[in-house]
């Protein structure tokens, strides 16, 4: 499978405010609102609010549908995520809510960076029923690294990380992670790759919200330069949960792997003759 980074990062956060006043409590469900603008679901406990999404028409580009696809807690009748596409929403009474949505520099394919908003939405529950909302509780999952290119490699070879995300227990298969590859090289210091080749020294995912399965692949980072610093460069890789830090446990969900190869100096060409210098000769041998 392959990904690419579609949404940049998303932080979640929760903003205290009064509750509302609810008869029967949050109905679960699928929500919408009368426009078809804004929609999504409630879950069968109450408790979380899942793919929040709304439909946009970007002049000169088309229309999207943008949907933030981590759980939202919902406290004290409200919820909120922010970052480039942010929301915010109160639960008024059983089936009936209100809030806000906008963009702030989010990058759309074709598009660039698309800012617009805040706008206020009003949404029903439309269809009220159990949606059963999934928690893994197994092992998580596995991420492992290796290098099928030569452990050794000169200035102008290729260097090829293999990858390997492996399931330890289907109740993960599909959850939502972010995916991070690192790397040192010989003069230290950890740089994040991201999602395009480029290199961060902050936390940078390489695959944001990753659907959690078993996964192979390889990058190739093409023809190492002959200015890269010779010696040992060590690669890391780990799932995360979404939006949380990678360099704390409580926020990874896999285990950190590494690999490495080392680059040495390019090998140094034997001088070539110069027509009409001495000739050689031989010991005994009379020319």
């Amino acid at each position: 499978m392959k990904y690419r980074l579609l949404l940049a990062g998303m932080v979640l956060s929760i903003i205290w405010v009064p509750s509302a006043v609810l008869y029967g409590g949050i109905t679960p469900g699928f929500w919408k609102s009368a426009d078809g603008s804004t929609e999504f679901y409630v879950s069968s406990d109450g408790t979380q609010v899942y793919n929040f999404a709304i439909h946009i028409t970007v002049s000169g580009c088309g229309a999207y549908k943008i949907t933030h696809t981590y759980n939202i807690p919902i406290v004290g009748n409200s919820f909120s995520f922010t970052g480039p596409y942010y929301a915010s929403g109160t639960f008024l009474s059983d089936t009936s809510s209100s809030g806000n949505y906008g963009l702030d520099q989010l990058p759309i394919s074709g598009c660039g960076n698309v800012s617009s908003g805040p706008w206020t939405w009003n949404a029903v529950c439309t269809q009220a029923y159990f949606t059963p909302t999934p928690t893994p509780s197994g092992k998580p999952p596995t991420a492992e690294l290796h290098m099928p290119s030569p452990d050794t490699l000169f200035p102008g070879e290729n260097a090829v990380l293999g990858y390997r995300i492996r399931l330890q227990d289907p109740s993960w298969a599909g959850a939502p992670a972010d995916a991070y590859l690192g790397v040192v090289p010989p003069t230290g210091g950890l740089l994040y790759i991201g999602s395009r080749g480029r290199f961060y020294t902050s936390q940078n995912p390489i695959v944001r919200n990753l659907a959690i399965a078993d996964i192979d692949g390889e990058l190739d980072f093409g023809p190492l330069p002959v200015e890269y610093p010779t010696g040992i460069y060590t690669f890391y890789g780990v799932l995360a949960r979404p939006g949380m830090s990678s360099l704390q446990v409580s926020g990874r969900i896999s285990n950190v792997d590494s690999t490495q190869f080392e680059l040495l100096p390019a090998p140094i060409a034997p001088p070539t003759p110069t027509p009409g210098g001495p000739t050689p000769t031989h010991p005994g041998l009379e020319l």
